[in-house]
């Protein structure tokens, strides 16, 4: 084997040497860019934790009173369907009977579709959607109560054809059981449970006789208790009536039903509308 020269000894010393510096470069260039890399995952993977991180926790005094508040408002209608519809599921003429058994006092003046569909989205969320129906019947007589004029897509009633007493009401006292407030990125939910005690369905009278549930109030089945006979006063404050309710709802508790209401919101509380209500 010829013997290298002092020159090329040098010349493969410094190959050698130039060939760790660049082995070792490239060591560096590849551990910033994989630690840039895993950066970068570990910022997305804490951004996307942030976004979806859930807070639950039980509902405040003020959010029982506000929520408690509002579910007076689908007990005049919505909970007719016993806790068995969603309100997406809803037809135009349960869309349109929800808004009058609210506003009913609208009629005399009358009222646009526009109007309907607006209040709608306040009680139901901005997804929903009403398409105007022609009249409506009175549920007493099935006869037309609130007639739609088309060309001024006004409804207005009219009483021309009927001679009776107004539609069946009830007195119906939710007692809160307990809740929850769900906060996950911008949208907050709120789940409030309630035992119901509705009085008999009348369209003149008293509201005596409490039952544990919509259906046995509607049929008068399965009375819980008479107020009127443990009191003997018809002629009662609707103040007088909610103690007395109360006191006597403390000792038939478990008889009365809970009802699960779910409301949503974008923003606050005040502006939450029902997504479900079950039982």
């Amino acid at each position: 084997m010829k013997k290298l020269d002092r020159k090329d000894k040098v010349i493969m010393i410094l190959t050698i040497i130039i060939l760790i510096l660049v082995i070792g470069l490239i060591l560096v260039i590849s551990m910033k860019s994989l630690s840039s890399i895993n950066t970068n995952e570990n910022n997305v993977t804490e951004e996307n934790k942030k976004e979806t991180k859930t807070v639950t926790e039980s509902l405040t005094t003020e959010d029982q009173t506000i929520l408690l508040e509002k579910i007076k408002l689908y007990d005049n209608y919505f909970i007719t369907f016993e806790g068995n519809k969603l309100p997406q599921d809803m037809t135009d003429t349960e869309k349109f009977t929800f808004y009058l058994k609210n506003n009913y006092e609208k009629f005399q003046d009358g009222v646009s579709s526009g109007e309907i569909l607006n209040y709608l989205k306040e009680s139901f969320g901005s997804a929903t959607t009403f398409t105007p129906i022609d009249n409506y019947l009175c549920p007493v007589d099935n006869l037309p109560l609130i007639i739609y004029d088309k060309e001024k897509d006004l409804y207005k009633v009219d009483y021309s054809e009927h001679g009776h007493d107004g539609d069946y009401i009830s007195k119906i006292f939710s007692f809160y059981v307990d809740g929850t407030k769900t906060t996950k990125d911008n949208k907050t939910t709120y789940k409030i449970r309630v035992r119901k005690a509705f009085s008999n369905y009348i369209t003149i009278g008293i509201f005596s006789s409490y039952y544990g549930n919509y259906t046995d109030a509607k049929n008068g089945k399965n009375e819980v208790f008479d107020i009127y006979k443990i009191y003997g006063n018809e002629n009662l404050s609707d103040e007088e009536l909610s103690t007395k309710v109360k006191t006597q709802y403390e000792k038939y508790k478990g008889m009365f039903s809970i009802y699960t209401y779910v409301f949503e919101t974008n923003s606050d509380i005040e502006n939450s509308y029902l997504i479900s209500l079950t039982k």
